[in-house]
């Protein structure tokens, strides 16, 4: 109830969420990928955490596949390591510590959600909420569990390099043959 749906045509998920963010009237912001479907009763699960001084946090995640691989994936998103922090497993936060933040870095092709989690949980308590989002595992089931995750680590090692942008974009493109949303 109260959700706004509208367009824009920037093709960089950074400038997308911040025109998202523009546009929310909240105190907290919420970000979820159009592929993930929220678990019941998020809102009020925010809201608790919120309410009890976690001003930033996100849900476990787990897919929509029951493959062992991605079970085992799921299982480590309990825990709150950077490694383990990607925009798939939404993200809600304080509005004050977006904006102090700057939202999410237009700059960034890739890892913006990365980037955006680094720099707030620096500035407020983070935390892992114990409920499950559900994301599309199409690109698994694309690309294959083994060869998508060994993909994906590659490019995260490039980004905690100080890789580029470009080449990072570059990267990624070549080792995962698949439209990005």
């Amino acid at each position: 109830t109260g959700a706004r749906v509208f367009c824009t045509y920037h093709r960089h998920r950074a400038i997308q969420m911040n025109i998202g963010a523009a546009q929310a009237k909240g105190t907290i912001l919420y970000f979820l990928h159009a592929d993930t479907i929220p678990p019941v009763g998020f809102a009020q699960l925010i809201w608790c955490a919120y309410r009890t001084g976690f001003e930033s946090g996100c849900f476990r995640l787990q897919f929509d596949w029951h493959h062992w691989f991605l079970k085992m994936n799921s299982w480590f998103t309990r825990f709150n390591l950077k490694i383990m922090r990607f925009g798939d497993q939404s993200l809600y936060v304080d509005r004050r510590i977006f904006e102090i933040q700057k939202g999410f870095n237009i700059r960034m092709k890739v890892f913006e959600d990365q980037d955006i989690i680094g720099r707030i949980s620096k500035k407020s308590r983070f935390k892992v909420l114990s409920r499950y989002v559900t994301t599309s595992a199409r690109k698994y089931r694309k690309n294959g569990p083994f060869r998508l995750q060994v993909a994906y680590f590659l490019v995260y090692i490039g980004y905690s390099l100080g890789f580029s942008q470009d080449k990072l974009l570059a990267l990624y493109v070549n080792l995962i043959p698949f439209p990005r949303i």
